[in-house]
């Protein structure tokens, strides 16, 4: 899903269901600063309590 929400629109969905990340993001054209240099990107998921919410059976794991 997060591949598909970065995706240029009308992009097909299928090639991304296997892409690695890292993959995606070094197909992706980086943007450049006012000096022409790559700018840095940084990627946040937040969604680290579901590894709580989603296995509460498995809380002392």
């Amino acid at each position: 899903n997060t591949l598909i929400s970065w995706a240029e629109t009308e992009a097909d969905p299928k090639p991304l269901v296997e892409m690695p990340l890292a993959g995606f993001l070094r197909e992706r054209q980086h943007p450049a600063d006012e000096l022409g240099l790559p700018s840095p990107r940084a990627v946040i998921f937040d969604q680290f309590e579901e590894l709580f919410t989603f296995y509460p059976e498995r809380w002392r794991d």
